[in-house]
């Protein structure tokens, strides 16, 4: 039962399943993009088929690209639904929008069956899941802070990224198993596939699980919580809105550089195996994984600002080392340049869902950190793949994304320099 408005006490077992069921839901959203990304090639040949593997490769990740375009439309539908009906509700519609479109993408015919309905119908199904995806990780996000002990909110919340890691490493650890099982030809007729189907099975779990989650009731008599959430978001908190769309602008795109894009610069520009780049991939995610709940662990204790600004102003500077040591066709030094960006990032975004949830009033919180998560990954996020493939190929330079890392980093840094230190103060209401 909620104890107020914005806050639900929980005993050790709530805790835990609401740990869990919010794992299991930020793992489906983030395997999809995993696998997405893993097989881009394959669903390039597959729904965009080319005599220039460049030009289906960029289709590909232009239709990834869309999905994110839909991100901020979905904030504003489950912002609502969280701010004004409640938590519980935004949590079981997220993962459950996000299940359909994943069964029937792994049951798309491709461009040879279906023709120009193939990648058309390919394109609908990335923007539903792009709406669901807008309002599952900021929900999450903030079910956790509300709910967490005032000293440990930086723990609580990051178990989203950790979910979030548990599902890239496990598309990225299947991608591996089935690129190194099956033949280039098995992959493209149905390997790829499985995959989806497999996210589809993780999805139904993680909408049982939440379904026993007790609910964080919508606050009602604050100025905030009278009209629409995101007109009172942007007219009351836009400076705030501004700097969640600043802070996760070095998120993103580290993020998806590392974890989406590499794959496939590795495979085509380095020379590396796919199934080599993928368990490369794989070993970074783990280390993410044991560093994120530690880091963010630190952050309750010695506060937010530290590590977003060592974390934003350290991988300005070592974006483009760390390239320099991915561009070898050496195991040692690829590892060695991925595992640099991921301590780095490891740093940076432990902190930050807590940093969010601690910008708002519980009234508007999930709209108005959805409104900027959303923007920001809407536009730098999702399109980082695509410009990425587009910068590499235009100027001919391997190390060319090392500057795009660089440039956003510093432009985080810059922003963080603005962030109040939000740890050791209640949650504002």
């Amino acid at each position: 039962m909620a104890e107020r408005s914005g806050t639900v006490v929980l005993d050790p077992e709530q805790r835990r399943l609401s740990i869990l069921a919010n794992i299991a839901g930020n793992a489906v959203e983030w395997f999809d993009f995993a696998i997405y990304g893993a097989f881009a090639l394959t669903i390039g040949r597959v729904f965009f088929p080319s005599d220039d593997p460049t030009t289906s490769l960029l289709a590909s990740f232009g239709t990834f690209a869309a999905g994110f375009l839909a991100r901020p439309f979905g904030g504003l539908v489950f912002g609502q639904i969280g701010d004004r009906v409640g938590r519980r509700w935004a949590l079981l519609l997220s993962v459950g929008m996000m299940s359909i479109p994943t069964l029937l993408l792994g049951l798309l015919p491709g461009y040879e069956t279906l023709g120009i309905a193939a990648p058309a119908i390919l394109i609908g199904l990335r923007i539903l899941q792009g709406l669901s995806a807008g309002g599952e990780y900021i929900t999450s996000i903030v079910y956790l802070a509300e709910s967490a002990p005032p000293r440990s909110r930086a723990l609580a919340s990051s178990w989203s990224i950790f979910g979030s890691v548990v599902g890239a490493l496990a598309g990225s650890a299947l991608a591996a198993l089935l690129t190194e099982a099956l033949s280039p030809e098995q992959l493209d007729s149905y390997g790829w596939r499985i995959a989806f189907l497999v996210g589809f099975g993780m999805a139904l779990l993680g909408l049982l699980l939440r379904r026993a989650l007790p609910d964080i009731e919508a606050e009602t008599e604050s100025e905030d919580s009278k009209g629409l959430p995101i007109v009172q978001a942007l007219r009351r908190h836009f400076g705030d809105v501004m700097r969640v769309v600043g802070l996760n602008l070095a998120y993103g795109i580290v993020w998806y550089v590392t974890f989406v894009y590499v794959v496939s610069w590795l495979t085509d520009r380095v020379g590396e195996p796919q199934s080599e780049a993928h368990t490369i991939n794989t070993v970074s995610m783990i280390a993410m994984l044991l560093l994120t709940p530690v880091m963010a662990a630190l952050s309750d204790r010695f506060g937010r600002r530290p590590f977003l600004l060592f974390g934003a102003g350290a991988l300005a500077v070592a974006a483009w080392p760390a390239f320099w040591l991915m561009d070898h066709s050496n195991v040692a030094m690829i590892l060695a340049g991925e595992l640099l960006l991921v301590t780095l990032l490891a740093f940076y975004t432990s902190s930050m869902p807590a940093v969010f949830a601690e910008l708002f009033p519980s009234a508007v919180r999930i709209t108005a950190v959805g409104a900027g998560y959303n923007l920001s990954a809407a536009l730098f996020g999702g399109m980082v793949p695509l410009v990425a493939t587009w910068l590499v190929g235009t100027t001919g330079d391997d190390l060319s994304i090392a500057w795009l890392l660089s440039g956003a980093c510093l432009i985080s840094f810059l922003v963080a320099l603005k962030v109040p230190e939000s740890a050791f103060a209640p949650l504002p209401d």
